[in-house]
């Protein structure tokens, strides 16, 4: 299962409580990994995606679970204001320019109830940063990769961003993956390989240096008041 054995989804829904029954809303679905996990866990699900592909691959895997897809633009959201309970966005917002990503963030707040949780993560600007000065290169603001930009950030600016977009800063902060990414055939393939280095992950994000060097970092958040 593609993104079932990397860092995020090893730790992110084990920050789920008693979501039973919640609304949750899963934005930028792709594949439906965490929409399917929120299903599991007895939220009412919907995963949300702009790719019509994403949302067919991810019914087909979606089983017995009942969940809602929908396609949609994370910056026009196609739901009513305070619906969702619960909001996940897992390397979504990382590959939308600023002003989109701040459109998005006001949808988010827009659809969230007062005080719903927000999971989101993001790249990690010092970590790409630094790819780039060991290669005796300029750090860049947008970086290419063969299917997406992406434009890298750090916590405090996430922060900050959020901020002015009526979302509120919540303790946890966590950075997350350290290496690439674990496919299910590597993982096959490799199986003590693959458990070394998810070891090696999890020791990496306790210490309090190092762990500012993951590709990507969680910013969990609370909706605020709408005015």
């Amino acid at each position: 299962m593609i993104g079932a054995h990397n860092q995020d989804f090893r730790n992110i829904p084990a920050l789920w409580h008693q979501i039973g029954g919640l609304r949750a809303l899963d934005l930028g679905c792709g594949s439906g990994l965490y929409t399917r996990e929120l299903a599991q866990r007895g939220a009412r699900a919907v995963g949300l995606d702009i790719q019509t592909d994403n949302l067919v691959a991810a019914r087909r895997q979606a089983g017995e679970h009942k969940i809602f897809w929908v396609r949609g633009d994370a910056t026009r959201l196609p739901f009513r204001e305070g619906v969702f309970e619960l909001v996940v966005s897992a390397e979504v917002l990382t590959h939308l320019p600023p002003e989109m990503r701040q459109a998005t963030l006001s949808e988010v707040h827009r659809v969230a109830r007062a005080q719903a949780a927000i999971y989101l993560t993001l790249h990690n600007r010092a970590r790409l940063s630094l790819s780039q000065w060991l290669r005796l290169r300029r750090a860049r603001r947008v970086y290419e990769t063969p299917n997406l930009k992406v434009w890298p950030t750090q916590p405090a600016e996430a922060r900050r961003l959020a901020g002015q977009c009526g979302l509120e800063s919540c303790p946890g902060l966590r950075y997350l993956n350290y290496h690439s990414r674990f496919t299910q055939r590597f993982y096959e393939r490799h199986p003590w390989l693959a458990r070394l280095l998810i070891l090696t992950e999890e020791v990496l994000s306790r210490l309090p240096l190092l762990r500012r060097l993951a590709i990507t970092f969680l910013l969990p958040l609370k909706n605020g008041a709408r005015g």
